[in-house]
């Protein structure tokens, strides 16, 4: 939470209006004492709405809150994994953690769109040189994503032919072979952009068209690229019910997948965002129809 376009800082705001109590606190607080598990939250004040300003610390348990948003940006490593245990153990029946934790701990946002086979495209997760430099011979031009990372961070473009050293390139991604990276079919649609398509409890949200930023194949907001009004396609619409479907039937309640092409390239899950970009290129209060749904269901 630390600049103005955060979308947890934005449902916050929205859910106030909603005479919803809200409490935020620093993952790093949540810990484990004997058998407790407790958090140093601190209460959002209606009045003068600003998180970052500190107000009295409280120790709370997490079996307190009826509804726990579990937002914490990437890398998704122990540091995303540990607290997230300790907010299980410490929560009962009565409090929600969003999204499904079952989901959060068993899917992976870079190849969780497997999931829809017709709209995925051709790609390899793997820590084997062999496997890895095979694909991109086949494929000739490929890009590798780190599983764990988001906002571009650790993404290659490979081209076989190209003179340079792929093995050494792989070992460093790969941490000498021994973390699995994701390769990827090259889609050179990326170029004409990529749309991002906001769900919430399965329903399509919203959709807005984002560019790569200037002179890369990558698309990064916070570095520039360009977001816009879009349409979607019939294909591309057709991919929106399969993917309502695949939400609704593992009840993620909040998600936002990125479609280049038909293709389904990422899948975010953990702490969907860009919501205050595109309530300003559409116009519209989309956060307060997700607290809405939130609230209400």
């Amino acid at each position: 939470m630390d600049h103005k376009n955060d979308t947890t800082l934005r449902l916050i705001e929205e859910s106030l209006k909603f005479k919803v109590h809200s409490y935020w606190c620093d993952v790093k607080s949540i810990c484990l004492v004997n058998t407790k598990v407790q958090c140093e939250v601190y209460k959002v004040n209606a009045n003068n709405f600003n998180p970052i300003n500190k107000t009295k610390v409280q120790l709370l348990e997490p079996s307190f809150f009826s509804q726990i948003h579990y937002r914490v940006d990437p890398p998704l490593d122990f540091g995303y994994t540990h607290p997230l245990q300790l907010l299980v153990l410490g929560t009962h029946k009565k409090t929600e953690i969003v999204n499904p934790t079952k989901v959060l701990f068993s899917s992976n946002e870079k190849f969780t769109g497997a999931l829809v086979k017709s709209f995925f495209p051709s790609s390899l997760v793997s820590s084997s040189f062999e496997l890895l430099n095979t694909f991109i011979k086949r494929e000739k031009k490929a890009v590798l994503k780190p599983l764990y990372q988001a906002q571009g961070q650790g993404i290659e473009l490979y081209e076989w032919g190209v003179k340079e050293n792929i093995k050494s390139r792989l070992s460093f991604a790969t941490s000498d072979f021994t973390r699995p990276v994701l390769l990827q079919k090259f889609l050179s649609q990326i170029y004409v952009g990529e749309k991002r398509l906001w769900f919430i409890d399965g329903k399509l949200l919203a959709y807005v068209k984002k560019h790569p930023s200037h002179g890369s194949f990558k698309v990064n907001v916070d570095l520039g690229s360009i977001i816009e009004k879009t349409t979607l396609s019939k294909k591309e619409n057709k991919v929106a019910y399969a993917l309502s479907r695949l939400l609704r039937d593992h009840k993620i309640r909040l998600a936002a997948i990125d479609l280049i092409g038909t293709y389904v390239t990422d899948f975010n899950i953990t702490s969907p965002g860009l919501i205050i970009e595109m309530e300003q290129v559409l116009g519209e209060n989309l956060a307060k129809k997700i607290i809405e749904n939130l609230t209400h269901n």
